[in-house]
């Protein structure tokens, strides 16, 4: 058997049980569209839908066409949302796959119309709003070009939606331009009051926890689900991380005071040593920019920390400390090993980025070995 230089351990127990603690929160009609772009922030988009499916969960959004292809080839059945742009060439498999698409200016609605006329196709969409995130989506002051669209032949208005910029920012400036934001989008659909608008949902995964008082029929978790949000929440619900990042010890030496380690010569021994190589660096995704900042990993349960800076493909390790450490003994870089921890978050903030774009980065060369139950 094929011995893993590292791999990412998927427990899907944490899914489901992350996905009990969303449902413990929410209003009783309020449906769950679990955002599974990126690959489910890098856990695996379709074993974490295919779970997903099985635990009630019926509607999914995904970033873009190739991402919801290959939700419908594995299996997925429920409503797809593409969240961002399908180009022309791709409508047909839009089509051809009962994708639903996301229509955010009157000249890509008038585009897919037009193809729909063209080839008999009804689209179904969903009307993106924007409300104060300036990214993509109808202006909130511009109802009349929204209405249009429900005379368009080629399209089905299924949904209609507005996405947060700060609501993971709990000061009171930012609290007052998500409620702001909130409040235009309820005018829109004041507005719309006389049309078929579909389903309705604006809360992404911050919005979920901070602002519980808001009720629309759907909430959109993306990295809720995997345990590890970033920015500021207003409640603990205790949820689960569902990643751990693993290696395995490649080599173990010593090393003489005065030793200058890894590239750059930056790090010099201060005392005799023993070293152990890593071999994951930043093609896999464990970030370079935590080089010489005091990142941690886990073996034998015991903290040793980084040294020298990450390499592309390997990374060393003072064990000077730690008894017995032999080729092929495991490491956890992220993770909990005998009690102790390294976390997502901390490894994020040494690295001076976010856990969503942490864990998006852990490259496809990291096999992710799905657990569950045991």
């Amino acid at each position: 058997m094929l011995q893993r230089r590292a791999w990412a351990e998927i427990n899907l127990d944490h899914i489901a049980y992350n996905l009990e603690q969303i449902r413990s929160i929410l209003p009783a009609k309020t449906q769950i569209m679990a955002v599974v772009k990126g690959d489910a922030y890098g856990h695996g988009a379709r074993r974490t839908a295919q779970l997903l499916t099985e635990l009630g969960v019926a509607r999914f959004a995904v970033s873009n066409l190739d991402e919801a292809i290959s939700l419908r080839q594995y299996g997925i059945r429920g409503e797809i949302l593409i969240l961002g742009a399908t180009p022309q060439e791709g409508f047909e498999q839009l089509a051809a796959y009962q994708i639903t698409q996301t229509v955010f200016s009157p000249e890509y609605a008038e585009q897919l119309n037009q193809y729909g006329l063209d080839h008999q196709i009804r689209f179904p969409i969903h009307i993106k709003i924007d409300t104060g995130m300036y990214r993509i989506g109808f202006a909130y002051d511009d109802m009349d070009a929204v209405k249009a669209l429900f005379a368009y032949p080629g399209l089905h208005v299924q949904g209609v939606f507005t996405h947060f910029s700060v609501a993971d920012q709990l000061n009171p400036k930012d609290e007052a331009y998500t409620r702001m934001q909130a409040d235009r989008f309820d005018t829109c659909l004041y507005q719309l009051r006389e049309y078929p608008v579909g389903m309705t949902h604006i809360q992404n995964s911050a919005g979920i926890v901070n602002y519980p008082d808001f009720h629309y029929d759907l909430v959109r978790p993306g990295m809720l689900l995997f345990g590890v949000p970033s920015g500021e929440m207003s409640q603990d619900l205790q949820l689960k991380p569902v990643m751990q990042l693993k290696a395995t010890i490649v080599m173990v030496k010593h090393v003489l005071k005065g030793a200058e380690i890894g590239y750059g010569r930056d790090y010099v021994a201060q005392r005799d040593m023993k070293i152990a190589t890593i071999p994951i660096g930043y093609a896999d995704g464990y970030p370079r920019s935590v080089s010489g900042k005091g990142s941690q990993v886990l073996i034998h349960g015991q903290y040793a920390e980084q040294i020298g800076k990450v390499c592309m493909d390997q990374l060393m390790v003072d064990v000077t400390d730690i008894d017995d450490v032999r080729l092929g003994d495991a490491v956890v870089l992220v993770g909990e090993d005998q009690g102790n921890t390294v976390t997502l978050s901390s490894l994020a903030e040494l690295a001076g980025t976010i856990t969503n774009e942490l864990v998006c980065s852990i490259s496809a060369r990291v096999p992710r070995v799905h657990v569950q139950q045991g």
